[in-house]
């Protein structure tokens, strides 16, 4: 920075202020870098970060992660309180990315119809099973820090994975 302000009249002494603009475009830059886009190394150091806890999978400027499978009771959109600390330790990783980053909750079913139950009568298919699934995930990650406008809950049904359980695809922000 030093050698474009003097480039531009901005150097220390010129009676023009020049240390204190040179210090309001340092901080400038500083929260620039901050708030700047992802890097393709930061997403591979997220995914090996990530690879002990869950299953990963990096392709370009995405990261796909796959929770354990049926970690859902059959009709349930509760997580387990093991599969619910396995999703907090996965937030709390990808928390200090979060002005970077979007994340993706998506839910899924296994291939067995739902049945109809108090209290999940509002529940008509797998369909409605996976959005319930997403979203109550998503709730627990704005509970837990990740700002809203961050995350996206997504159903999948049985067509995406035939399993009682949760992926999360991470992608730049900007890119969907």
């Amino acid at each position: 920075i030093s050698q474009k302000t003097e480039g531009m009249g901005l150097g220390a002494g010129d009676g023009s202020g020049g240390e204190a603009t040179a210090a309001r475009a340092a901080a400038s830059v500083d929260a620039t870098e901050q708030t700047a886009e992802i890097t393709d190394s930061e997403l591979e150091r997220i995914a090996k970060q990530l690879s002990g806890k869950t299953q990963v999978i990096l392709e370009k400027r995405k990261i796909i992660f796959y929770l354990d499978d049926n970690i859902y009771r059959k009709g349930s959109y509760n997580l387990s309180q093991a599969s619910r600390a396995n999703f907090l330790d996965i937030l709390s990783l990808l928390k200090p990315y979060g002005e970077k980053i979007n994340i993706t909750i998506v839910g899924h079913t296994d291939n067995l119809r739902v049945k109809q139950r108090e209290p999940a009568q509002f529940i008509r298919n797998n369909f409605d099973l996976s959005v319930y699934r997403a979203t109550r995930a998503l709730e627990i990650a704005i509970q837990n820090g990740i700002e809203a406008e961050s995350l996206a809950a997504k159903g999948a049904a049985d067509f995406q994975r035939n399993s009682r359980s949760l992926s999360l695809i991470v992608t730049p922000k900007g890119i969907n």
